[in-house]
Parts: structure tokens; C-alpha cells; sequence
């Protein structure tokens, strides 16, 4: 009873005020009032409900501020992502404009942006390559039809009677000729296609550069007196090369047939395997401009003959294509693939080709093939 006298205490619904009474000097008793504080835990209560529905409220405006946020920076973009990617699927070109964002969905923007033009480029190549396909197809069954034809015209007359003895010899070479054409166009397509085959690599053995391009370009002179033409022959190479001999042979068997096909009867053709620096006598002005390197060696085939336009100088090296002037020359028409052929397989030697002209003048191929480094360089 005596606790708490002459304090005034204060509880959640009330005050509580205690003090004793005295009669000269006597404890009489103690008296407690106390004040209930009704209206005052009635606002409480109020106030506290207020402030409850205040909360809720409130985390319902951030949550909702929250979800509306995500909405605009990442659920939208994505849906919006994800429509391009369909669409791109469907074959369209689609232009984002998520990628001058600064965020991950601006990554990823250009990441699929990115990829888009790389699979484009891809299309646009398997494209490419199929139209090439298919026109080379066409192009080398009508080509392979023309010396068929010739062959089965020359044999049905072979079995007639009545020929003499001339006519027979003349009808069997020209069935032979014509079927050794039609050996070579199958040739090409074959080598063709096997260096377009990305399994396929050349086995490149070391070889004595002057024995071995010194017998390369031997035995070419009767060839080319049959053709009307006659032969310049340079060789002066030495050192180590790493070449495949069968594909290399094939590349002057291909540079020197060009030059008869497309050189002018009865002028001069130029060939040469020399070390770079040692530029052949006979070389054309423009061509000696062109042998810049320092090591290595360079084949070079060049003729006199009408030249080639420059716009056409790139595009010959592309299969199947042939300038306009070589297809005009009846029966001189060529598969189209002797000079991709060659640029393939002086790639795989680890060379360079080009191919240099002048109109009125003529044209010449220059090959460079890199020294032989040794197997661990």
C-alpha cells in the first residue's frame, strides 16, 4: 500500500495519483484517486487502426510501384525482345531499339543484334554458294553436252562404210580430243569441290626449290608451239618450299592453259619460278611493279593478247565467271574454275595470287609462295 506514495503513475487507460492522511501526527489512512483515460484509448485505438491501414496502404503503393517498375524495365523489354526473335525466326530483318538502352536488356539487345547479322552474312553465303551451285551444275552439263554430242556424231560415222582411212584417223582424234576435254571440265569440278570440303587439307612435303620447279616447268615448249605460241622460260630458285608437287603442277598446267586460251596467236608467252628479287627479263612494266616481296618465290604466267577490264580482274576469280570477250571465242570456252582452283590452292600453300593487265597489252598471274620455315616454325 505504502508503494508509490506521492507519485503520480501513469498506465495505457488511467492515472493513478496516492497520498496518506495524518490527524496530529497519526496515520489515518491513504486515499487513491484515479482518472480513466476513455477518450484517450479511444483516439488510440483510432489513431491506431489509421496507422495500420496507412501501412498496408503504403506497401501496396510500393509494391505496386515496385511491380510496375519491373514491368517497364525488364518484363516489357523481354516480351518485346522476344516478339523481334520470333519475328527473325519467321525470316524478317528486325531493328531493335532496346540496344541504346544502358542496362543488361541493352546487352542483350545488342548481342541478338549482333548474332542477327552474322546469321544474315550466313544466309547471304549459303545463298550465294547454292546459286554457284546450281549454275555451275547447269553451266558444266551444258558444257559436258557439246563435246558429248561431237563424240556420238564421230562415232556413229566411225561405223558407217564409205570412209577413208584419213577420215577415220581424223574422227578418232577428234573423239579423243573432245573426251580428253570433257576428262579435264570433270577434273576441275572434282578438285573443286574436294577444296571446298573443310576437312581437306593439302600434305606439303620440302622440296629443293631448283630441282623441283626446274622440272615443273620443263616440257611446256612443244605444248605451247602446238597452241602458236612461243615459250619464255625463267627459272632461278633457291632454298627449301613446302609444296603438294601434283597441285602445284596443276596450277602451271591451269595459268598456262588461260594463256593460250586467251593470249593472241603467234606472240609470246612468259614463264617463270624466281626468287623473290629476280624479276624475269621479259616481265611486263606494270607486272615488275607488283613483285614487292622480300623472301620467298614467285611463278608468274603472263601472255600478250587484248588485256582484261579492270572491273573484271576481281571477279575472275570467282567460280564460274569469265569475262565477257573469253566466252565469245568459239569452242575456247573453259569450265570457269581453273583460276579459283588456282587461288585456292596457292592459299593452302600459304601464298598469294594476282592477277595484273592492261587492255591492248596483256595479262599476267603472279604466284607467291612463302619459304620453307621448317616443320617446327
Amino acid at each position: 500500500m505504502l508503494n508509490g506514495l506521492y507519485d503520480l503513475q501513469q498506465a495505457y487507460n488511467a492515472f493513478t495519483y496516492k497520498e496518506p492522511v495524518y490527524l496530529k501526527g497519526d496515520l489515518l489512512g491513504i486515499y487513491e484517486i484515479q482518472l480513466i483515460r476513455t477518450d484517450w484509448v479511444k483516439g488510440v485505438e483510432k489513431r491506431s487502426w489509421l496507422v495500420i491501414a496507412s501501412t498496408i496502404l503504403l506497401f501496396l503503393i510500393i509494391y505496386l510501384t515496385v511491380i510496375l517498375l519491373l514491368h517497364r524495365k525488364l518484363n516489357r523489354p523481354l516480351r518485346e525482345l522476344m516478339q523481334q526473335m520470333r519475328h527473325f525466326a519467321k525470316g524478317q530483318h528486325v531493328k531493335s531499339n532496346l540496344s541504346v538502352r544502358k542496362d543488361e536488356i541493352g546487352a542483350l539487345a545488342k548481342t541478338f543484334e549482333a548474332m542477327q547479322d552474322e546469321i544474315e552474312k550466313t544466309r547471304a553465303s549459303l545463298k550465294t554458294e547454292q546459286q554457284q551451285k546450281e549454275m555451275m551444275i547447269a553451266s558444266i552439263s551444258h558444257d559436258l553436252k557439246t563435246p558429248l554430242t561431237a563424240i556420238q556424231a564421230y562415232a556413229e560415222s566411225l561405223q558407217t562404210k564409205g570412209l577413208t582411212e584419213q577420215q577415220e584417223a581424223e574422227y578418232q582424234q577428234v573423239i579423243v580430243t573432245k573426251a580428253d576435254r570433257m576428262k579435264h571440265m570433270l577434273e576441275d569440278l572434282m578438285m573443286f569441290t574436294l577444296l571446298q570440303s573443310t576437312n581437306y587439307t593439302l600434305e606439303l612435303i620440302a622440296v629443293d626449290g631448283e630441282e623441283f620447279f626446274d622440272m615443273a616447268l620443263s616440257d611446256y615448249e612443244p605444248l605451247c608451239e602446238e597452241q602458236g605460241f612461243t615459250l619464255k622460260v625463267c627459272c632461278a630458285v633457291d632454298g627449301l618450299y613446302a609444296v603438294h608437287p601434283k597441285q602445284l603442277q596443276r596450277v602451271i598446267d591451269n595459268l598456262l592453259s588461260n594463256a593460250w586460251r586467251y593470249g593472241e596467236k603467234g606472240t609470246t608467252i612468259g614463264l617463270a619460278a624466281v626468287d623473290a628479287g629476280n624479276n624475269p627479263e621479259w616481265g611486263f612494266d606494270f607486272m615488275k611493279s607488283a613483285l614487292t616481296k622480300q623472301e620467298g618465290m614467285y611463278i608468274i604466267v603472263q601472255n600478250h593478247g587484248r588485256g582484261i577490264p579492270q572491273q573484271d580482274i576481281v571477279k575472275l576469280f570467282e567460280p564460274m565467271y569469265q569475262a565477257d570477250y573469253a566466252r565469245s571465242k568459239a569452242g575456247e570456252r573453259g569450265t570457269g574454275l581453273g583460276l579459283n582452283i588456282t587461288k585456292q590452292i596457292i592459299e593452302k600453300h600459304g601464298g598469294t595470287v594476282e592477277l595484273l593487265s592492261r587492255e591492248s597489252i596483256g595479262t599476267a598471274v603472279i604466284c607467291w609462295l612463302p619459304p620453307y620455315k621448317g616443320v617446327n616454325e
